[in-house]
């Protein structure tokens, strides 16, 4: 093998050292590019969440609105408002998708659902979801 010029032994000094620091600028940089992705991603993730618990609050109080007059003029075990107040819960729908509203009693019986309203009557405190989690509280 041959003994490398002085010439070329320069060039390669002076090569060298650029070609990793270029290399590790790449490294850093796509790492910082990956790194503000990332967070983008988690800030366009919460904006949304945030952004859809705001509709679904006023969707939910469009749906207290409808039925106010009927549980402010009522008592608690007026069955006639309660069947009322079920009707037009079954009733309303909301979203581009038309979700629906469902009642749940405070023991997980499902007391209207505007979807399966074969479901009414029966108690779903039960109910998981794949992950193991209950469906209603």
């Amino acid at each position: 093998m041959k003994k490398l010029s002085l010439r070329l032994r320069m060039m390669l000094l002076g090569i060298l050292p650029a070609l990793v620091l270029t290399a590790g600028l790449i490294a850093l940089t796509t790492s910082q590019i990956h790194h503000l992705g990332q967070q983008e991603i988690a800030t366009i993730r919460k904006d949304m969440r945030v952004t859809k618990e705001a509709e679904l609050k006023s969707h939910v109080d469009m749906a207290i609105s409808a039925i106010r007059h009927l549980y402010e003029n009522a008592t608690a075990d007026d069955a006639t408002a309660q069947e009322q107040a079920k009707t037009i819960l079954r009733q309303l729908t909301y979203g581009s998708d038309s979700h629906s509203f469902f009642v749940y009693s405070s023991t997980g019986v499902v007391l209207a659902h505007h979807l399966k309203p074969a479901l009414e009557g029966k108690d779903m405190s039960g109910l998981k979801d794949a992950n193991g989690i209950f469906l209603v509280p």
